[in-house]
């Protein structure tokens, strides 16, 4: 169901996309009849905008009440980040790849969870660290202006930590942390237009998804002593809407890159 309403939602972007450079061609003909864009390029950028993200932590923590341990996570927040890429044009075509790096999510805390023998003392926290998504891109040029769909592979660095905060007082409480890659795929859809010869302002929406498995050790905060290990269950989804600011390099060479 996810994945539908991913699809869903790209395909709703999309027809905004072509119905926005549709509007801003007839401007652009308009002021300068005949006008064409070269997009065949080696790209460097930045990019900066909101992320909504939610991440599924279930786990067999072995103490505690399961039924008061919280399982959904909401690390959304205002993310930033770069990218670097290559576009290849044909005719009206445009093919590529780019390889981003994203950061700034939030961390959620969850309080007066029940760690340790009914004790609702305990915090469990999620953050995502960073999110790297390298992706192919075809896109469709209405001469300044080019409209694109993404797909590709996605992973990110996720922390989660527990804390029973049982006998903190005397240092005999347990904690466990852990960072794991786990990885996923990226759909998404985007805009760009030049705003000078070689500097493009765009817009991007990004859905991402990524699950994984990761086991963690539980230990005594006085010692360091191993007290158990558990393992835990993650499932991400996460929407993005960036803008974007790419300076593009000419590379000629590019267009040989495809056999047609």
């Amino acid at each position: 169901m996810r994945a539908i309403r991913a699809l869903g939602t790209l395909f709703a972007t999309c027809s905004v996309l072509a119905l926005g450079g549709a509007a801003v061609q007839a401007q652009d003909l308009k002021e300068a009849p005949g006008a064409l864009y070269n997009w065949t390029s080696v790209y460097v950028g930045l990019h900066g905008g909101y992320a909504s993200g939610d991440i599924d932590w279930r786990s067999d923590y072995p103490f505690g009440s399961a039924a008061n341990r919280p399982t959904g996570f909401d690390v959304g927040a205002g993310i930033w980040g770069t990218q670097i890429g290559y576009m290849v044009q044909r005719g009206n075509w445009v093919f590529g790849g780019e390889l981003s790096l994203s950061s700034g999510f939030d961390t959620d805390i969850k309080r007066d969870v029940d760690l340790w023998g009914g004790s609702n003392s305990g915090t469990m926290s999620a953050r995502m660290n960073y999110l790297v998504m390298s992706s192919s891109r075809v896109g469709y040029s209405w001469g300044n202006v080019l409209g694109y769909a993404k797909i590709g592979t996605a992973g990110a660095s996720i922390a989660l930590s527990t804390d029973d905060n049982f006998g903190a007082g005397v240092g005999a409480n347990w904690l466990s942390r852990s960072r794991h890659f786990y990885t996923g795929w990226v759909l998404g859809a985007g805009m760009e237009y030049p705003i000078l010869p070689n500097l493009m302002l765009g817009v991007e929406y990004n859905y991402v998804t990524l699950d994984g498995k990761a086991s963690a050790d539980i230990v005594q905060v006085s010692n360091g002593a191993l007290i158990g290990r558990y393992r835990s269950h993650i499932d991400l989804d996460s929407h993005s809407v960036l803008a974007r600011l790419n300076y593009k390099m000419d590379a000629p060479a590019l267009a040989t890159l495809l056999p047609f």
